[in-house]
C-alpha cells in the first residue's frame, strides 16, 4: 500500500492511498465466491452459474462492494500507520478502480486538535451546604393533601362561584369557522383560575348548571400560539357540572393514605426527599463548574469546520424540538426576547463548550486507562430495564436495533470520569476546611 499525506490546515490532513492490486483481485475473487452460493440467474441453478455469466450480470455491482469494503479498511491502515486519531468520520473523493486493478482514493480526515491538560486532580469546588426547611415540608403536605382531596358534587345551587370546579363543554370559533384543536367535552376546569384560555375560567362564574352561553375573549398580543394573538374568538360553553373539592387535613390519616404509620414518618420522609432532590441539584452544580473550569483551563485549538458542524447539529435539534412542540422558530425567538444572530452566536459557543469538554474527557479516559466494562453496560441497561418495567434482553436490543447503545456507552464513560474526577477533586463544604474526595459528599445511588 502506498501513502501520501498532505496536512491542509491545522488539524486537517489529506491522504491520497493506492491499494495494492492483488489485494483487489483477491477481495474480488472472495465477492464472486460470496455471489456464486446465492445469486439468481434466469435458465441456471444457484451454485452452478459460470463465471462468466455472474461477471456479464454483477460486474458493476461487485466493482461497488469491492471499493465499499477496501476503501475504509485501508483507510483505517493508513490512519493507524501514521498514528493519527480521526476526530470525524472522513470525506472521501476521486475514487477510482481500474482495469489493471489499480484502486486509488483520496480522503480528508479532521484530526484530535493538541490538548494541554492543565491540572484535572484536585480542583478545588465550594459545596453549598443542603438544608430543608419547616417551610419546604409544609408546602410539600400542601401537595399531598391536594393528591389526596376528592371532589363531590355541589348539591345546595346550581350556580358556578369562583373556587368551584366546573365540568364544561366547549367550542372556539373564529371568524364565524370552528377553531380546530379549540373544543373539548366534559373538560375540568377550576372556576376564577387562570387558564389556557384567558378569561374562559372567569366567564363561568355565576352560571348555571345545564345552560350555555357564547363569550368573546380576545388574546393577548404575546400569546405562545401566534395564530391566536390579538385575536377575537367566540366560545360557545355549556356548563354541564359543579364540583366542590375536598381536602384532607394534615394528620395521622393523611400519613396512612401515603403507607406511613403516623405523620412524623410522613415528615421525615419528605425531608429526605428534599434533601436528596437538593443534593442532586448541588452535585449537578459543581459538576458543571467543574467542567467549566477544565474547559477555561485547557488550550484547545479547535477547527472551525468542526464547531460549525457542532453547531448546526444543536440547531437541528433545537428546530425538531420547535416542531415537535409546535412553536414556530419566530415565536421561539420572541419569547426568549433574541435574534437569529444571537440564537446562532448562543449554539456556537455551546458547540465550543461541548467539543472541548468531549476532548478533555476523552484525553482524561486516556491518561487515567478510564474504559467501560462489559459489567458498567449489564448495570446501566438493568437500570433502564427496572423504570420501564421491562427485561433488560428486551431493553439491549431495542437500544441495539435503534443504535444507541453507543449513545449509553458514551454516557457511562462520561459518568465514570466525572466520578473519577470527583474522588480526586478537594472540596470545601462552605464553612468548612477542604477535602480531598466526594465518597461522603454524594453517595452513588443503589443499582
Amino acid at each position: 500500500m502506498k501513502i501520501n499525506t498532505t496536512q491542509i490546515e491545522k488539524n486537517i490532513i489529506s491522504f491520497e492511498i493506492e491499494v495494492p492490486p492483488e489485494e483487489v483481485r483477491k477481495e474480488r475473487e472472495k465477492i464472486y465466491q460470496q455471489l456464486q452460493a446465492i445469486a439468481k440467474v434466469p435458465g441456471f441453478r444457484s451454485g452452478k452459474i459460470p463465471r462468466d455469466v455472474l461477471e456479464k450480470h454483477f460486474k458493476d455491482s461487485v466493482k461497488e462492494k469491492v471499493i465499499k469494503n477496501l476503501v475504509p479498511r485501508y483507510l483505517l491502515e493508513a490512519v493507524k500507520d501514521r498514528n493519527i486519531t480521526p476526530l470525524t468520520l472522513p470525506r472521501f473523493n476521486d475514487i477510482s478502480l481500474g482495469e489493471d486493478d489499480s484502486l486509488k482514493f483520496k480522503a480528508v480526515v479532521e484530526t484530535h486538535p493538541a490538548i494541554e491538560l492543565k491540572d484535572y486532580k484536585n480542583i478545588r469546588l465550594r459545596k453549598i451546604a443542603v438544608e430543608v426547611t419547616e417551610e419546604e415540608i409544609d408546602q410539600r403536605l400542601k401537595e399531598l393533601q391536594l393528591q389526596a382531596s376528592i371532589f363531590t358534587n355541589v348539591e345546595d345551587r346550581d350556580e358556578a362561584k369562583d373556587g368551584d370546579f366546573a365540568i364544561i363543554d366547549f367550542k372556539g370559533f373564529l371568524n364565524n369557522r370552528p377553531l380546530k384543536g379549540w373544543a373539548r367535552k366534559n373538560f375540568l376546569i377550576e372556576v376564577g383560575e387562570e387558564t389556557f384560555v384567558p378569561g374562559l375560567s372567569e366567564a363561568i362564574a355565576g352560571m348555571k348548571k345545564g345552560n350555555s352561553k357564547n363569550v368573546e375573549i380576545q388574546f393577548p398580543s404575546d400569546y405562545p400560539v401566534s395564530a391566536l394573538r390579538d385575536k377575537k374568538v367566540i366560545f360557545e360553553i355549556t356548563l354541564n357540572e359543579l364540583k366542590e373539592r375536598k381536602v384532607p387535613p394534615v394528620d395521622q390519616e393523611l400519613a396512612k393514605n401515603f403507607g406511613f404509620e403516623n405523620l412524623d414518618l410522613l415528615k421525615e420522609s419528605i425531608r429526605e426527599e428534599i434533601k436528596l432532590a437538593k443534593e442532586e441539584r448541588e452535585k449537578q452544580r459543581l459538576v458543571n463548574e467543574m467542567v467549566e473550569r477544565l474547559i477555561s483551563d485547557t488550550n484547545i485549538d479547535l477547527p472551525s469546520s468542526l464547531i460549525e458542524r457542532q453547531k448546526d447539529y444543536l440547531m437541528y435539534k433545537l428546530e425538531n424540538e420547535l416542531v415537535r412542540t409546535g412553536i414556530s422558530k419566530e415565536d421561539y425567538l420572541r419569547s426568549n426576547n433574541i435574534t437569529e444572530e444571537d440564537l446562532e452566536k448562543k449554539y456556537r459557543e455551546a458547540a465550543i463548550k461541548q467539543l472541548k469538554a468531549k476532548l478533555i474527557f476523552s484525553e482524561i479516559s486516556k491518561k487515567e486507562n478510564i474504559k467501560v466494562e462489559e459489567e458498567d453496560i449489564k448495570n446501566a441497561i438493568d437500570r433502564i430495564a427496572r423504570s420501564l418495567g421491562q427485561e433488560p434482553e428486551k431493553v439491549r436490543r431495542q437500544l441495539e436495533q435503534r443504535n444507541l447503545l453507543d449513545n449509553l456507552i458514551e454516557d457511562i464513560l462520561e459518568r465514570k470520569i466525572v466520578n473519577f474526577l470527583f474522588k480526586e477533586a478537594k472540596i470545601e463544604e462552605k464553612g468548612g476546611s477542604f477535602w480531598a474526595g466526594i465518597g461522603r459528599l454524594f453517595r452513588p445511588k443503589n443499582k
